[in-house]
């Protein structure tokens, strides 16, 4: 359909067709029977230029029609009318689903197929992931198994030895059931001596027994067997990072029976408040007294011990002192005796 245009004429264009004869370029026709594309444009990719399009819409009929029926006909097409834009410089840019002629849609942009290969390789990364590790590694409580390859890293002890045991909890092989401890108090020198006796009983079958001991100068362990009357001498290794000390026996040690376990040691009265410590007051002169902390983990640092809550036993104290002081203590006084030094 062509335009002519003279002084103060214009041909007359048929009523079922719209033309917009301001632009240069040749319409597009929109076919309003064909079937859409299935993949339409995107809203934010569309760029309507009407100064460089011109816009044609044709009825589906040549015929002539009456004035109402050409009115209903003219207004149901515009509601199906596409929009397109015909610069060319945009066509060849734009990275949306073109129609093809055969009515087929073109591949999707480059854009489209980044993501939906990133989300592919991470889906299929979580799948793997999940089907490829223990199903144990989720639970709370995670995988246990029988056999394990690796084995503990064991430290050193002070004297270069492997020390037997690498954890900071004690190992439940041997509990204890009687304390006999014996404390003696210089109170010029301000240091200590003490000894004590653990009555202990085996769970496990084990060559060692470790204990507490923190800051003590150990002189002499021995263990004896239950019914024995000869105390052996063992060897006993410290590992100070843990305030851990392993008496080790000469021999396996039995599960049920019981042993006593003798170490005797000295220290330093301690500067604070803290396991067996020195407290200096004024009456005439300065004087000194000594005076014990345990909780929470300062026991160790007044007697080897096991140091855990779970190891409860009981106790029998004796405290060495000169006959001019005196002793209190929170718990029953048993008869006292006079020793000569």
């Amino acid at each position: 359909v062509k335009t002519l245009t003279s002084m103060n004429y214009r041909i007359q264009l048929p009523r079922n067709m719209i033309e917009n004869s301001m632009f240069e370029e040749e319409p597009d026709v929109v076919d309003l029977a064909k079937e859409p594309c299935l993949h339409p444009l995107e809203p934010d990719e569309v760029e309507y230029e009407p100064r460089s399009s011109r816009l044609l819409v044709r009825g589906l009929g040549e015929h002539e029609i009456d004035d109402d029926e050409e009115d209903y006909e003219s207004s149901a097409k515009l509601l199906g009318m596409s929009f397109m834009n015909r610069s060319s410089g945009l066509r060849n840019n734009m990275s949306v689903y073109r129609q093809n002629p055969n009515g087929s849609c073109s591949v999707p942009s480059t854009r489209t197929m980044v993501v939906c290969t990133v989300v592919l390789v991470i889906a299929v990364s979580l799948i793997m992931a999940i089907y490829l590790l223990p199903k144990c590694t989720f639970s709370k409580e995670g995988c246990h198994k029988k056999n394990h390859t690796m084995e503990l890293i064991y430290p050193l002890a002070t004297n270069g030895k492997l020390f037997p045991w690498a954890k900071i909890r004690l190992p439940p092989d041997v509990v204890p059931l009687h304390y006999d401890l014996v404390l003696q108090p210089n109170l010029t020198t301000l240091k200590f001596t003490g000894s004590v006796k653990i009555v202990v009983n085996i769970i496990h079958v084990t060559w060692k027994i470790v204990l507490h001991s923190s800051g003590l100068n150990i002189t002499k362990a021995t263990i004896t067997s239950a019914g024995g009357h000869q105390a052996k001498p063992v060897e006993f290794l410290e590992y100070p990072l843990h305030d851990q000390i392993a008496v080790m026996a000469p021999e396996a040690l039995l599960v049920g029976q019981n042993y006593t376990v003798n170490i005797e040691y000295s220290s330093n009265l301690s500067d604070t408040y803290y396991g067996f410590y020195k407290i200096s007051y004024k009456d005439e002169n300065s004087k000194w007294f000594a005076a014990t902390q345990f909780e929470p983990l300062a026991a160790r640092s007044a007697f080897p011990c096991f140091d855990e809550p779970a190891f409860k036993a009981t106790f029998l104290i004796k405290i060495k002192r000169d006959e001019k002081l005196s002793t209190l203590s929170n718990m029953p006084k048993v008869p006292a005796f006079v020793e000569e030094f």
